[in-house]
């Protein structure tokens, strides 16, 4: 298993309005490069917060093929009480090296994104501590192997258009990517292609120890 670091481009961007609709339609943000925030909160405005993370996955061996992977998150605060799960999507901000107040709308597509994990429930996460969210299939065919993957952290309740309660606030927080050991960073596990040449005079076709049959020479 080989571990990505994620690059100075994984911090967050909010939107606030005094409407939860007006803070979601929003196409910019306010970029916050320390602690990261995801999900949604309700103090004297609305706040969505859209999180990234960007991991340098380019050296990803090309005769490997990715068997698992696993995004590690260390969280340093949450709401007391929540009502919403953090969600893992594709993000498409342009620049790895750092975030632009218009990358806000670049986390994944605003209504029904493509998730790449399980959601989390805000109770799957202890404050100083490691948390594990495992990729999916899409997630792991998602992964670069050519320069950076870039996912997007945000709650459920703005992927699902459902303002938070005033009572209550709904953010998860999380050490960001200049937090040193507890930056976020990327777990993969490979395992290499092989060929076996029978002497049949066909090439039998294997990936990971697991045969897929005879290849035409």
């Amino acid at each position: 298993m080989a571990n990505y670091p994620s690059s100075a481009a994984s911090q967050y961007i909010y939107a606030s309005s005094a409407t939860f609709a007006t803070a979601r339609d929003a196409t910019t943000g306010t970029v916050d490069n320390g602690t990261f925030y995801t999900g949604c909160d309700y103090s004297d405005a609305y706040y969505i917060y859209h999180a990234f993370v960007n991991c340098d996955t380019s050296a990803i061996p090309d005769d490997e093929i990715i068997l698992s992977a696993s995004l590690f998150l260390y969280c340093v605060s949450k709401a007391t009480t929540s009502e919403e799960s953090l969600c893992l999507v594709l993000a498409d901000n342009t620049d790895p090296a750092g975030l632009y107040n218009d990358d806000f709308n670049n986390c994944g597509a605003k209504d029904s994104p493509a998730e790449l994990a399980d959601r989390q429930p805000q109770a799957n996460f202890t404050v100083n501590a490691w948390t594990e969210i495992p990729l999916n299939t899409l997630g792991r065919a998602y992964i670069n192997p050519l320069g950076y993957t870039k996912f997007g952290l945000r709650g459920s309740n703005d992927i699902d258009n459902s303002a938070p309660s005033t009572a209550g606030r709904t953010y998860i927080s999380f050490s960001g990517y200049n937090a040193g050991a507890n930056k976020p960073y990327l777990a993969i596990t490979t395992n290499k292609m092989t060929y076996y040449f029978p002497a049949r005079g066909r090439n039998r076709f294997n990936i990971g120890g697991v045969s897929l049959g005879y290849k035409q020479p």
